[in-house]
């Protein structure tokens, strides 16, 4: 989960209006519910294009191609955050709008434990 969140809020870093000199913000929200955690990271950067969406999750995919652009990465973040959340039984839901910033929502079961384990 560490990772994920690492991920999740570098991204909000390179992505976010912060990164153009102009004052931006990066939400994190921690929800618990009976049966399962929800996290929310949202930025108000420049958000992912809907034809892109459905790719942002691949491995190797990087959404700016272009030679100036002014964060590095190598594809595989969002790649090795899905298959984390995937290892937890959790999902993550990708909420985006082209100059309107980003929201990642992550949902994760509750363990279950035995009343002994209980400390």
């Amino acid at each position: 989960i560490e990772r994920v969140m690492l991920n999740l809020i570098s991204n909000a870093m390179k992505y976010g209006k912060n990164k153009c000199k102009a004052i931006g913000s990066i939400d994190v929200e921690l929800n618990i519910f009976d049966e399962h955690i929800e996290i929310r990271v949202k930025d108000d950067g420049i958000g992912i294009p809907k034809n892109k969406q459905n790719k942002i999750f691949d491995r190797f995919i990087k959404i700016d191609r272009s030679l100036n652009r002014s964060a590095e990465g190598r594809g595989i973040g969002l790649s090795l955050v899905k298959a984390l959340v995937k290892l937890h039984n959790g999902d993550i839901i990708l909420n985006s709008d082209e100059g309107l910033g980003t929201e990642f929502i992550i949902s994760i079961p509750m363990a279950k434990y035995a009343e002994h384990d209980k400390i």
